[in-house]
């Protein structure tokens, strides 16, 4: 791909847009070998603006335009879905590595466009499914023989209501379409 023409897929896009942007601040064209997925996509929200979009529609009180921009990055991770059902048929093992990391980009970016600690989530979820055994859900056929995680009785599902951050703002419903 010669490096003057813009790709047409969302992810090189933004490898594409980060290198043409010569005088960037180092703080963003640095890259960390300290992995932390939801900073990393906070850090792109504030170089592109995200945060301050969601803001000025919440001050603005166009809870219309952050409902269909909810509405969007579910279209967004349905499509990065598709595509990457569409590399795994076709057997492309680069592009099912790229699909399933633009998904988790995509959802991270949307929980932290919406204000949620993902890290926390994260955590809670992660304690849920470590408490859970090794056993056989009558529910979900399971014919490779794998392990399946079972919720023992007194299993208890993680709760988020302490961590929704901003995403009441983008379901609510009074407003008047524009």
């Amino acid at each position: 791909m010669p490096q003057d023409t813009e790709p047409e897929r969302y992810y090189e896009w933004m490898l594409w847009k980060l290198k043409q942007e010569k005088d960037m601040n180092a703080k963003w064209s640095k890259i960390s070998s300290d992995t932390n997925w939801a900073k990393d996509i906070n850090n792109m929200h504030l170089k592109f603006g995200v945060h301050d979009w969601v803001k000025a529609r919440i001050e603005a009180k166009d809870y219309y335009s952050l409902y269909e921009f909810l509405q969007f990055r579910m279209r967004f991770l349905d499509e990065e879905l598709h595509e990457t059902k569409e590399a795994i048929k076709h057997r492309h093992a680069d592009d099912i590595v790229d699909g399933l990391i633009d998904l988790c980009v995509v959802a991270i970016g949307t929980l932290d466009m919406m204000g949620v600690d993902a890290n926390r989530a994260w955590n809670r979820v992660h304690r849920a499914n470590m408490a859970k055994h090794i056993g056989q859900k009558d529910s979900r056929p399971n014919d490779l023989g794998l392990p399946d995680l079972v919720k023992p009785d007194d299993w208890m599902a993680p709760s988020h209501e302490d961590n929704v951050g901003l995403t009441p703002k983008f379901l609510r419903r009074d407003y008047e379409q524009k």
